[in-house]
């Protein structure tokens, strides 16, 4: 029999607002057969209105079984709700089934349900904590169980399930601890942090714009775990982010990286439920650091060697350097560490020229230091110490790193201890690390600096300023192999001090426009005058040395600087290294900061007198000038002129003639010596030059009588002759002779003839000394004349000097003097040295046979400066001299015309 089933839809009209739906699923009330109707709610599906009483026919649903009969009704949602009790052909149905019996259905496993996975079950999860897990993540959740019976009307009847089926939570396993945590700043990683809090670990101070890290120790996800997750607490506070990798950027931020500052980091690992999204955390790890401190100059002091202070008794002003003063240079740089004085492994010197200041790319950075070339900015030196020398590589204007100048270009190879410019310059000679070692608790570093005597101006010239700093460990370091060595430049670790500066100067001084001159007519006072010019540096002090070469030497007179005093001066120093010592003086005086001096020569008279001027500058660098061609000096030696007649010595003459422009000559005839070399003339032409002749034989001795003798008789004799005629008047002054009178004045006493102009023809017969005093004069020049003729000695008198500067005087004596002893020219200024004296002129001659004396003419008297261009003494022959000789010694006039002359 064919089923069926009518639904019979009734549209009830009520309305009722905020029916849940657990309502629409009530206990339905059913009518039977064939029609039933319920209290459920369901929404119309074309006017979505909730109704109410709904009216349902059973319509027939062909199913196998013919005794099943469904109800379907159009509720909310569209279930549909098997009918329970037995229907039969209702009122409004064309028949209906009967309900019998239901057949259990058999409820699947969650292994089945899930592909044969074992672990799935119905049990919720449960955490390593022994927690249910209430909502279990779509992971842990699987396909649900269920199953349903069926009656005899083929409808389904006593249904299980859905059962929902879950995987258990798998993190439970133990969660390790981090072994370690560390550091990364900048390129370097520190060592695993300490653990113990009052031994903190020491960590980079980083430099501007390092990147900063912090690191853990990175595992596997450990079994189980859904993700792993890397925890980081710093100073107590967490970062705030989920931290998947074992390095957490950028934290500890940079700015709180200040020296000495202390910090903490905390790890832990932690590990997601699988089937939740709650974490479980592990044992945690805390550990401990300290930035580092860097290490601070506590001094730094500049001296020169010990014994280098003092060139040349001059000693360098403080704080220079020259040739030879405070060079080499020691400087001694002393630095401590707040963390330990121990880890200081590095020092640097900068020698930065007053003006000049450091690049803004020079500091806070990191730089390669290796064995290479260098060129040096000879305004920016630095130097990299530790038990070697490495040299700043910034010729170009930035630094570019460091180096060591090794011969091969290798770590192993012999470096080069100067430093140089990009030309090859040599800037210091060498740099030698003396100390470098903790001494006292500082860390001590001593470096000699030694620099070349002399190097151009531009190289290193003037003041420059000295900076220091020190590194340790963590700023000067090595990366390995392959990546190099390298220092790092700290701007608030370098160090300088007002004080801490010195000066350079290896140029010498240089003097100009030396002059040692006097005041025209002067013949005592030398004036000095010059210019210097200090070049690196001032001029520190001067010193005047004046030299004399020959015997006797006497003491001059310093007039200017005052106060006036006496110098001793001495013959020029075998070694020319000698002049200009500035400490002890010889033969010179300090002069100070003037340009000028003066000095009385007094009465020097002889050798050359040679002034030097040697100027010090601050660094006593020294320069000298005098003493070579082109500087002044004075050649004292005194000279004579003579004119007519035969100039004749039996020794040398060593009066030498000096330029002039009054063609004076040492003669101008006959010039004889009996041996010797010819004397020095002047040479004016051969028509004014004298003849010379040497070897001649002087046989004043060798006669049987002397020549003085031989006149001496020649004079008695006409002395007799002329006894009783007239001839010859007898007279005891020179005043008492008259015009073209021939008078004779014998004495037997030392005679003084005072100054006159006398007249006549005039004989003195002397057997004693006579001293002449000027002026003694003819009055008529060309026919009075006055014959000195004396056994012995004759002094021409130096009482009364006339000369003043600006006018020499000589004093004049016209006479024709015959001498057995000497004639004496003395000087008259003992009591007055350094005072002006007059020259002596003789209208005549003057002839001395040197009888118990040498040498025959004795010439005392001095010009000093004028010596240089005049002659202390002028000889000129007068002819009116042989015609007086013959009227009181006969006409046989070869014995003395042979002789008329200056005889030495």
């Amino acid at each position: 029999m064919r089923k069926s089933k009518w639904v019979l839809f009734i549209i009830c009209f009520f309305v009722f607002w905020g029916v849940s739906k657990e309502d629409a699923y009530a206990d339905m009330v059913i009518g039977c057969p064939g029609y039933y109707q319920t209290d459920a709610y369901y929404r119309d599906p074309i006017t979505d209105i909730l109704l109410r009483g709904c009216w349902a026919q059973c319509t027939e649903i062909p199913y196998t079984d013919p005794r099943l009969c469904n109800y379907s009704y159009n509720c909310v949602d569209g279930y549909y709700f098997p009918d329970q009790p037995v229907c039969g052909a209702g009122s409004g149905g064309p028949g209906g089934c009967t309900y019998e019996s239901c057949t259990d259905c058999t409820l699947p496993t969650c292994s089945a349900a899930n592909g044969g996975n074992p672990d799935y079950t119905t049990n919720k999860p449960v955490d390593a904590a022994g927690n249910t897990i209430a909502s279990p993540l779509a992971a842990c959740i699987g396909n649900s169980i269920s199953c349903n019976g069926t009656d005899n009307c083929g409808d389904s009847c006593n249904p299980q399930g859905p059962y929902a089926c879950y995987l258990p939570e798998t993190n439970l396993n133990t969660i390790p601890t981090p072994a370690w945590n560390r550091l990364k700043i900048g390129v370097l990683t520190s060592p695993n942090l300490s653990t113990n809090s009052s031994s903190k670990t020491l960590v980079h101070y980083p430099l501007p714009g390092a990147t900063i890290s912090s690191e853990t120790q990175q595992i596997a996800n450990p079994t189980g775990s859904r993700e792993l997750r890397y925890n980081f607490i710093l100073d107590s506070v967490a970062p705030g982010t989920t931290q998947t990798s074992n390095t957490l950027i950028g934290q500890p931020n940079i700015l709180s990286l200040i020296e000495g500052k202390e910090g903490s980091i905390k790890t832990t690992y932690q590990t997601l439920n699988k089937c939740d999204n709650n974490l479980r955390s592990g044992s945690s790890l805390t550990t401990y650091y300290k930035v580092n401190t860097l290490p601070r100059i506590t001094s730094l002091t500049i001296s020169g060697e010990s014994g280098d202070q003092v060139y040349r008794g001059c000693a360098g002003t403080v704080s220079f350097t020259g040739k030879e003063v405070n060079n080499p240079l020691i400087v001694t740089i002393k630095g401590t560490d707040a963390d330990s004085t121990a880890s200081i492994n590095g020092t640097y010197l900068w020698l930065v020229k007053d003006g000049t200041s450091f690049p803004s790319g020079y500091l806070d950075k990191r730089y390669a230091v290796g064995p290479g070339a260098t060129a040096t900015d000879p305004n920016i030196i630095g130097l990299f110490l530790t038990g070697g020398v490495y040299k700043s590589i910034n010729s170009s204007g930035s630094l570019n790193g460091w180096g060591r100048d090794t011969h091969d270009g290798t770590s192993g190879g012999i470096p080069d201890p100067s430093v140089k410019d990009s030309s090859g310059n040599i800037i210091i000679k060498k740099v030698e690390v003396l100390t470098h070692e903790v001494v006292g608790g500082e860390y001590t570093m001593v470096v000699k600096l030694i620099f070349p005597d002399s190097a151009p101006e531009s190289q290193i010239s003037g003041k420059y300023n000295m900076f220091a700093a020190m590194t340790d460990t963590l700023s000067y370091y090595d990366m390995g192999a392959g990546v190099g060595t390298f220092i790092e430049l700290r701007s608030n670790a370098l160090a300088t001090n007002s004080s801490w500066n010195w000066n350079f100067d290896f140029v010498n001084p240089n003097i100009t426009n030396f002059n040692a001159g006097f005041t025209a007519g002067q013949q005592r006072i030398v004036d000095l005058n010059w210019s210097v010019d200090g070049t690196g540096s001032n001029i520190k002090n001067t010193i005047v040395n004046v030299y004399k070469t020959e015997d006797p030497i006497y003491s001059i007179t310093r007039i200017s600087p005052s106060p006036q005093t006496s110098i001793d001066i001495t013959t020029p120093p075998s070694l020319s290294e000698e002049i200009g010592i500035a400490d002890p003086i010889s033969s010179g005086w300090e002069n100070g900061a003037p340009l000028f001096s003066s000095f009385n020569i007094n009465n020097n008279s002889s050798g050359t007198l040679t002034p030097y001027v040697t100027a010090y500058d601050q660094a006593c660098n020294f320069s000298a000038a005098g003493g070579s061609v082109g500087n002044p000096s004075f050649d004292l030696n005194r000279w004579i002129s003579t004119k007519g007649g035969i100039l004749f010595s039996s020794g040398r003459i060593s009066y030498m003639p000096k330029t002039n422009s009054n063609d004076w000559n040492t003669g101008t005839e006959l010039i004889g010596i009996a041996s010797g070399q010819h004397p020095g003339v002047q040479d004016f032409g051969e028509d004014k030059n004298p003849v010379s002749v040497i070897n001649i034989i002087d046989r004043n001795n060798q006669e049987r009588t002397t020549r003085f003798g031989m006149l001496g008789e020649k004079l008695d004799k006409q002395i007799e002759k002329h006894s009783n005629d007239g001839t010859f008047k007898t007279i005891t002054a020179i005043n008492q002779c008259n015009t073209e009178e021939n008078c004779i004045l014998m004495t037997e006493s030392s005679l003084t003839i005072p100054a006159t102009t006398y007249r006549g023809r005039i004989l003195v017969l002397a057997n004693n000394s006579v001293n002449l005093v000027p002026d003694i004069k003819a009055n008529d020049q060309t026919k009075n004349g006055l014959i000195i003729f004396s056994s012995g000695k004759v002094s021409i008198d130096a009482e009364n000097l006339r000369s003043t500067v600006g006018n020499l005087v000589y004093d004049e004596i016209d006479a024709l003097v015959i001498s057995n002893n000497q004639i004496t020219i003395p000087t008259g200024t003992e009591a007055t040295p350094g005072s002006q004296q007059d020259g002596v002129k003789i209208i005549g001659s003057l002839l001395s046979f040197g009888n118990e004396s040498n040498p025959g003419v004795l010439l005392q008297r001095n010009l000093g400066l004028l010596n240089v261009t005049n002659p202390v003494l002028i000889v000129n022959y007068h002819p009116k001299y042989a015609k007086i000789s013959e009227i009181f010694f006969g006409t046989e006039t070869a014995i003395f015309k042979q002789e008329v002359g200056f005889k030495n």
